[in-house]
C-alpha cells in the first residue's frame, strides 16, 4: 500500500512545481508588458508634445563657449559654432578697444557675448603694479558699448570686486 501513496505524493509535488513555474512566468510576463507599456506611453507623450527628454532637469544646463580673437568673430564662423551647440563667445582682446562690431555680431546670433580683458588690465603680470581703479574709464566704455560680461584669468587682489561695479556676475 505504500507504493500507491508514494506515487500520489510525487504527482502532487510535480504538479505544484509546474504551477509555481507557470505562476512565475505569468508574473514575469506581466511585469515586462507593464514596463513596455510605460515606456511606450513616455515616448508617445514626449513625441506628442515635441519635448526632449531632460537629463538633470533641476541643474543648470551645459553651456559650450568658444574663445577667439576679435578677427575670428564673423557671422560665418560663429554660425558654425552655434550649429554645433555653442552658446557663448569669449572674445580675447589684445588692447582696450570696445569691439562694438564683434559685440553686435555675437548678439545678432543670440549668443552670449563675453569680453576677456586679461591683456588690457593684466598683460601677463606686467601691469601688476597698476591699480585696477585706473581702468575705470575703460570699463565704463565697455559698459556703454553694451558688454555685460567680462572674463580674466589673471588679476590682482580686488580686481573682481571693482569690476562688479561695471559688469554682471555670472
Amino acid at each position: 500500500m505504500s507504493t500507491p501513496h508514494h506515487k500520489t505524493r510525487v504527482r502532487i509535488h510535480s504538479r505544484t512545481q509546474r504551477f509555481k513555474r507557470f505562476a512565475y512566468l505569468l508574473l514575469l510576463a506581466a511585469v515586462l508588458v507593464s514596463l513596455t507599456a510605460a515606456t511606450a506611453n513616455l515616448a508617445g507623450a514626449a513625441n506628442a508634445t515635441g519635448a526632449q527628454s531632460l537629463v538633470g532637469a533641476t541643474t543648470h544646463p551645459i553651456q559650450y563657449w568658444i574663445g577667439c580673437a576679435p578677427s575670428m568673430v564673423t557671422s560665418a564662423n560663429l554660425n558654425y559654432f552655434k550649429q554645433q551647440g555653442f552658446t557663448a563667445v569669449v572674445v580675447v582682446v589684445p588692447d582696450s578697444q570696445t569691439y562694438q562690431t564683434q559685440l553686435n555680431t555675437i548678439k545678432s546670433l543670440n549668443m552670449l557675448p563675453i569680453l576677456d580683458v586679461e591683456m588690457p588690465i593684466w598683460n601677463g603680470g606686467q601691469l601688476q603694479s597698476t591699480p585696477i581703479t585706473s581702468f575705470g574709464s575703460y570699463f565704463q566704455s565697455l559698459k556703454t558699448a553694451g558688454w555685460q560680461y567680462v572674463a580674466s584669468e589673471g588679476g590682482r587682489t580686488g580686481d573682481l570686486a571693482y569690476m562688479k561695479n561695471y559688469f554682471k556676475a555670472m
